[in-house]
């Protein structure tokens, strides 16, 4: 019975953390699923209007708006500019032939979450927001193209990735290089080190033979002196 619990309490507890990784991306109370398209009323300019939204995991909203920046180039809008006070993009008059004949406004919000950032996006057709249940087939094309932004966003980031791993490969390129440099040196040394020992044991050598001869001129001269000294006890 107590194994029982146990494995009830350890099933509760995985199902509880499956929950909680799962709306770990939220944005004003609704879960967003990674990489799945919500559409949901959010505000925009203190209205509210329906929006699409979409999770994208590992990328932060500043490195998230910077690709948006890029991406947003191909909508050939008058212009996509960041309001400073709400944080929105809008590119006025963009150009979105899949879902609509006419030119949109687009408007683009990006907030940091607990594992990556939250892309809320309103399509103003002209008179109404692109809504699924009123234009079906254009939402479809604009979840197609939420899903193609977050392609060009895991580009990104997988860039920035290969950038990252070739700065730490040229740092380890170059301690490689310094260390082969301080071998080299350490090898010369040694090697003057060895002509300074071959030459230190030949002067040892000599040394000890002109000790030698010095010492049987000592002897001899000694001899000298001998003589020298028995010659004054003559006088």
């Amino acid at each position: 019975m107590k194994s029982f619990v146990l494995l009830l309490f350890f099933s509760i507890a995985l199902l509880n953390f499956g929950i909680t990784q799962k709306k770990d991306l939220q944005v004003k109370g609704v879960a967003v699923d990674q990489l799945v398209v919500r559409e949901n009323m959010q505000l925009l300019n203190s209205e509210s209007k329906n929006a699409l939204i979409l999770g994208l995991p590992n990328a932060n909203a500043k490195k998230a708006e910077s690709v948006w920046q890029d991406y947003a180039k191909q909508f050939k809008a008058k212009s996509t500019k960041k309001d400073k006070k709400s944080g929105v993009y809008f590119s006025d008059d963009a150009i979105l032939s899949k879902i609509s004949n006419n030119t949109v406004d687009l408007y683009a919000r990006f907030e940091d979450g607990n594992s990556g950032t939250i892309i809320t996006v309103w399509f103003d057709l002209g008179g109404a927001y692109l809504a699924s249940e009123i234009h079906s087939d254009a939402y479809k094309q604009a979840e197609n193209m939420l899903k193609d932004f977050a392609t060009a966003v895991n580009r990104s980031l997988a860039e920035d990735n290969v950038a990252e791993q070739e700065k730490i490969q040229k740092n380890l390129e170059k301690e490689l290089d310094k260390l082969q440099k301080d071998n080299k040196k350490y090898n010369d040394k040694i090697e003057e080190a060895k002509k300074i020992i071959a030459d230190m044991e030949a002067s040892i050598i000599r040394n000890e033979k002109d000790q030698q001869t010095k010492q049987t001129e000592i002897e001899n001269q000694k001899k000298e002196v001998d003589k020298a000294k028995e010659k004054v006890k003559e006088f």
